[in-house]
This record gives C-alpha cells, structure tokens and sequence, in this order.
C-alpha cells in the first residue's frame, strides 16, 4: 500500500490535464493511503511493552497528526517552488520513509512478534 500511495503522489500532477486520469489516480491514492495506519497501530500492540500500549498509541496518532498538519503548512509553499506537476512529490517521502522503516523492523529480531511470527 505505501508503494502504491507514494507513487500515485509522485505521478497525479503529470496527470492535471486529463481529468479523468487524475481522477482514477486520486481514487487509487484515496484508497492504498488509509490501510497503512492500522497495520502499524497493530505492530505497535504487538511490540510495544503491554504496559504502555495506550501511551504508544497516542504518541503515534499524535505524530501521524503533527505530520499531516506540518505537510499542509509546507504544501503549498512546495508548490509555488516547483509547480503543481511535482508539487503531490513531497508526499511520497512519508511512504519511503514507511517502506524503509519497514524493512529495517525486518532484520530485527523482535519482528517475529509481528503477526505471530508471520513475515
């Protein structure tokens, strides 16, 4: 999912004359950027110390928050920088940064506890 939202942000602004493209773009997004939030709230019930499970979870949705309020600060000053075909780019660096994150909780051994095991 965070391939798939990261690149429809990378791609929807080379799209902005046809309508329809961008559209069907946009609804891609819409759909593989919700699915990414509860998978990591689940690991972090599954990593996080059973005692603080509550407080990890607020810290992440404060986060999550605070980076989506920082992205609509900085979008539109982006966008006057490199026009609106790449200005959706600034987007895609939350899903690298997921994607990498991701492959690095990987090679840790404390992964085994995500999904039982399942990797």
């Amino acid at each position: 999912m965070l391939i798939l939202s990261g690149s429809s942000s990378v791609v929807i602004g080379f799209f902005f004359n046809n309508t329809i493209v961008a559209l069907i773009i946009a609804v891609i997004w819409g759909i593989t950027v919700v699915p990414d939030s509860p998978q990591y709230s689940v690991m972090i019930t599954e990593l996080s110390d059973q005692d603080y499970i509550g407080t990890s979870l607020t810290v992440q949705t404060s986060v999550g928050f605070g980076i989506t309020l920082i992205s609509i600060q900085l979008l539109p000053n982006f966008v006057n920088l490199v026009s609106w075909v790449f200005g959706f780019t600034l987007l895609a660096v939350g899903p690298l940064i997921g994607i990498i994150s991701l492959i690095l909780l990987r090679k840790e051994s404390d992964s085994t506890k995500i999904d039982q095991g399942k990797k």
